[in-house]
């Protein structure tokens, strides 16, 4: 699958991205519910997510093969091994750094709060979650950009569509932020409302601004976005313990919203000083 994406993202061929991975969420979800309805058994779950593995590996392997251009050209498996050896260990470094602080804050927070606080947070967050959803679905086509538009204007793509779109999505979670909040966890939660609109902030910095690792990785600096990671990473360490004992869930928060623009700002004004050496050449 990955492949896959990787392929029809660099040949601009977005409707079958699209439609593939629109065909694989809505099998897996009737795989899972037909599985589960037949045998209410965590067994039934896992083979669901068989089936549905298995129908998207042939489904991705016949659309590769029908629109495999480069079939006169081959490549032996020691020179794929040393052509992709770099960017590979390059950017498994970038995940594995990324990894670290996926689950941290809950495990931070669990340590210096009570299961309440731990509680707050976590409904939180997972409110604000949908917002990644976006970046992933943005990504292929701001590759495609950036991949095939070699200066690509990203300024164009801040005020046309992303601040636009940003206005629009803070404005909902101010408006209904309440109300999702009492029809998921109910009444008990109520002061996820405000952990969840400093989650925003920092969420929302991250959607303005996720084009600088695209931007990153396209020209050889995936090593700045993985130094970024390490930024994020080590500025929540430095906050987090300390922000959690004075304001509990609204605290790490704020500790994490504060990692996350601190990164950004990093990769953008690494993208600034790239632009800025490149136009004096």
């Amino acid at each position: 699958l990955e492949v896959f994406k990787g392929v029809f993202t660099h040949n601009g061929d977005m409707k079958t991205y699209s439609l593939v991975e629109s065909s694989s969420n809505i099998t897996r979800f009737i795989l899972v519910v037909t599985f589960v309805s037949l045998n209410p058994d965590i067994s039934s779950f896992f083979y669901a997510l068989t089936f549905h593995q298995l129908f998207v590996s042939v489904l991705v392997l016949l659309l590769l093969f029908k629109k495999d251009t480069n079939k006169a050209e081959k490549i032996t498996f020691k020179e794929y091994i040393k052509m992709s050896k770099s960017n590979f260990y390059k950017i498994r470094t970038d995940q594995s750094v990324g990894l670290i602080p996926t689950h941290l804050d809950v495990v931070v927070i669990g340590y210096f709060a009570d299961y309440y606080s731990a509680g707050i947070y976590r409904i939180a967050k997972k409110l604000v979650d949908p917002i990644n959803s976006l970046i992933v679905a943005f990504s292929p086509w701001m590759l495609n950009k950036i991949n095939n538009q070699g200066d690509y204007n990203f300024r164009n793509l801040f005020i046309n569509i992303l601040l636009p779109s940003s206005v629009i999505i803070v404005s909902f979670y101010y408006l209904f932020g309440s109300n999702l909040i009492e029809i998921i966890a109910g009444d008990e939660f109520a002061d996820a409302f405000l952990p969840m609109m400093i989650l925003l902030f920092g969420f929302m910095s991250y959607y303005l601004t996720f084009w600088t690792r695209h931007f990153l990785f396209m020209n050889d600096l995936i090593f700045k976005h993985t130094l970024g990671r390490i930024i994020n990473l080590v500025i929540f360490l430095i906050t987090g313990p300390i922000l959690i004992t004075y304001y509990g869930f609204n605290g790490i928060a704020a500790s994490i919203s504060l990692s996350i623009m601190t990164q950004k700002l990093y990769e953008l004004s690494t993208y600034i000083k790239f632009k800025n050496i490149k136009n004096n050449y």
